[in-house]
């Protein structure tokens, strides 16, 4: 996990994981997660990892909010990144994305597609 200085160099990779994220954040909202301690920040070389902890009354959730890069690095960096939720005291984690990761190294991992679908209607 990085401060949020850092998180600057990866704008580009950010901003293209908010793009397919409902229009919900702008870049400086990530920034200012980052350094409000509400959210994650984990770098790699050419890639990048955005956390948050969902805390609910019967459990606490690691939620991957942000990813992209590098599938290497990024599978790479999972295991880094669910040991620190575990030791924060997350029992769950939790991910939304497009349905490209069903086809990614999540499901060599652990990860399993629970059928769930998200749906949304503007208003």
């Amino acid at each position: 996990m990085s401060s949020s200085e850092s998180i600057f160099a990866y704008r580009h990779l950010i901003e293209s994981a908010l793009a397919y994220s409902g229009a919900t954040h702008a870049f400086e909202d990530v920034v200012a997660e980052v350094a409000a301690g509400t959210a994650q920040f984990w770098p790699a070389p050419n890639s990048c990892i955005v956390t948050q902890i969902d805390t609910q009354p019967a459990r606490k959730i690691l939620v991957f909010w942000l990813a992209a890069g590098n599938s290497v690095e990024l599978k790479a960096m999972e295991p880094m990144v669910v040991e620190w939720g575990q030791e924060e005291g997350c029992t769950l984690a939790r991910m939304a994305g497009r349905k490209g990761w069903a086809r990614s190294f999540l499901t060599d991992t652990g990860w399993q597609d629970t059928g769930y679908i998200i749906m949304e209607k503007a208003l």
